[in-house]
């Protein structure tokens, strides 16, 4: 199970991405507005106290950005901790948003192998390496 948590560290807020023993951290500071003081942090909530300048604007931001790794979380169990960790780049902040596609999920596949092999091809794409490879020639083989 993968866990997903803001906190605070070294200074920073980063967003904290766990699943079993491994960690990953993604800095949200520069998707902050302002420059906000995080002694109104409040880390039970996960949010800026209404003392903190921009705090409307800052939360938003946050549960917007926890909400797309929610939804990889939800739409593909599968991905591990490292994997969705590094499915979004760091250098431009969102810089791979999430298309329609994915996020509202795949057209029903009515007992057809066909159409579910071709999701889980596209599904093994988005994933590093080539194991889309494997799937795609079973559909080739397979007497569909």
């Amino acid at each position: 199970m993968i866990r997903i948590k803001y906190i605070i560290r070294s200074g920073a807020l980063v967003l904290r991405i766990s699943g079993g023993k491994e960690r990953f951290y993604k800095n949200m500071n520069h998707l902050l507005t302002g420059n906000p003081s995080f002694k109104y942090w409040e880390a039970s909530k996960e949010r800026f106290s209404y003392r903190c300048q921009f705090y409307a604007e800052n939360n938003d931001i946050l549960e917007k950005t926890k909400n797309v790794y929610r939804k990889l979380t939800i739409e593909y169990p599968e991905l591990t901790a490292r994997q969705i960790a590094s499915f979004y780049k760091t250098g431009n902040g969102l810089q791979k948003a999430i298309s329609s596609d994915m996020v509202s999920g795949h057209k029903p596949y009515i007992n057809s192998i066909e159409e579910y092999l071709k999701v889980v091809i596209e599904r093994e794409k988005s994933k590093p390496g080539y194991n889309f490879m494997f799937y795609r020639k079973f559909l080739q083989r397979a007497p569909l």
